[in-house]
């Protein structure tokens, strides 16, 4: 009975050693090797579409070019030949005056000098009078008064000439006004705003700016778009005039268009806040506007939403470039990249690579061997392939 409850326990022991024995084996042993079912896997082939450019901001399209076309409170209204949102060429008819009134103007002005006319000769007629008697006067005091007279008349004439030119200067510009009667449209393009004729007059016509304005009709040029972008003081001199970018629409990323920077505006400060896209920037530092032109403006509309993109300084377009997060160095000092010729993390293994050139502003290395396009890479994080692993 005592040999019996000593047998029990070492028998227990045993199975227990076994146990232990079968974990490191099985478990342990399988610990040891690289799991890599979890490591993510990107395609290098797609790798190549992805943008990686650290410029990124967002713009909007706005209008380069208005022409503002005033009308003239001291005028009257005859016509209004066109509405918001109509399309004029230039040249077309946009208002006409009513010329009536000045008409009327000039004939009462040409009386005017009529008279003065007749003014004008009568004087004369008196001074070949005066002049006569002057001759025949015999006393001093005779002579002194036709010559006051004479001199008087002199001065009617100088100032009825001078009427005269004051009045034809005034017709000149009365018909100047009747022959500019009809406005027409400086540019072609869309009349986007037509102000009140009577707040004109009145006076009560204002610009955004809260100053009163005689502008009537504003007409936006077709298709002279630009966009408006903002930057960081921090980041104002990542770019600069002439830089080449890429507009890329947001809501179909394969709608671009291709410009670049005409205008960094540093000479004030954009109140309207940052638009950069991605940015390390502070809320409290300052903002200032930069335009883009763009090489053609088919399919945008103005207040459309644009992201831009400078483009870096190498062509991505051929070869293989990758982040340089890809790319690590064995102790040979020997580029490496974790690549599987397919999408099974299985396949995965260290890969000698050789380098060409480096994009600082995407932060890419060109690939030149050692990578194809059919390949999948992962980050050297995600998986240890390692001996010491093995």
């Amino acid at each position: 009975m005592k040999k019996s409850r000593v047998i029990i326990p070492i028998i227990i022991i045993i199975l227990a050693a076994v146990l232990v024995a079968v974990y490191f084996l099985l478990f342990k042993k399988t610990d040891a090797n690289p799991d890599n079912s979890s490591a993510v896997l990107q395609s290098v082939n797609e790798l190549q579409n992805i943008s990686y450019s650290a410029n990124r901001f967002n713009g909007v399209v706005e209008t380069q070019k208005t022409e503002k076309t005033e009308f003239d409170p001291q005028k009257k209204l005859k016509e209004l030949y066109v509405a918001e949102g109509d399309h004029v060429e230039k040249g077309q008819l946009l208002f006409a005056y009513d010329t009536e009134s000045l008409t009327l103007e000039i004939e009462q002005l040409m009386l005017e000098i009529e008279k003065l006319n007749t003014t004008v000769a009568n004087l004369n007629d008196q001074i070949y009078v005066l002049a006569d008697s002057l001759n025949k006067a015999t006393t001093d005091t005779a002579r002194l008064e036709y010559t006051a007279s004479i001199t008087q008349a002199q001065s009617d004439i100088a100032q009825s000439q001078f009427d005269i030119k004051t009045k034809q200067a005034e017709i000149a510009v009365k018909q100047a006004s009747i022959s500019s009667s009809a406005v027409e449209a400086p540019i072609t393009g869309t009349v986007v705003s037509i102000a009140s004729v009577d707040d004109i007059i009145s006076g009560i016509n204002y610009d955004s700016s809260g100053t009163t304005s005689n502008v009537f009709i504003t007409v936006m040029a077709d298709g002279q778009y630009r966009v408006k972008c903002r930057i960081n003081e921090m980041n104002i001199h990542d770019i600069n005039s002439g830089d080449e970018v890429t507009a890329v629409s947001r809501i179909n990323s394969d709608d671009t268009w291709s410009g670049q920077i005409s205008t960094i505006e540093t000479g004030q400060t954009d109140s309207s806040g940052s638009n950069m896209y991605y940015s390390d920037q502070s809320d409290r530092s300052s903002n200032y506007a930069f335009y883009v032109e763009l090489e053609n403006t088919e399919g945008l509309m103005v207040g459309q939403h644009l992201i831009i993109e400078k483009k870096p300084e190498f062509d991505h377009s051929n070869g293989i470039w990758l982040p340089s997060g890809y790319i690590s160095t064995n102790d040979q000092g020997e580029s490496i990249v974790t690549a599987s010729p397919d999408s099974d993390p299985a396949g995965l293994e260290e890969r000698i690579v050789t380098l060409g050139d480096y994009d600082y502003s995407t932060d890419q290395f060109e690939i030149t061997e050692g990578l194809s396009l059919t390949d999948y890479v992962a980050w050297p994080a995600d998986t240890d392939l390692s001996e010491e692993a093995l």
